[in-house]
């Protein structure tokens, strides 16, 4: 896939799908990031907090994947 392809799909909404061991949580952080309008993404504040405590909240979830 080129350039413009990838471009256009994203235009259309397409998002990559979750990775198999990708924690929901982590997974809808990121396409809070990649949301088409810029004042609807999280703030660096929001992501450093998120990921800050990621492991804290999410520790015993994490392990249930491995």
């Amino acid at each position: 896939m080129g350039v413009h392809e990838v471009i256009d799909a994203i235009r259309k909404g397409y998002r990559h799908p979750k990775p198999e061991k990708c924690p929901d949580r982590a997974y809808e952080l990121m396409i809070r990031c990649w949301n088409a309008d810029p004042h609807a993404r999280p703030s660096f504040a929001t992501l450093h907090s998120t990921l800050e405590n990621f492991d804290k909240v999410d520790e015993d979830r994490y392990y249930e994947h491995y």
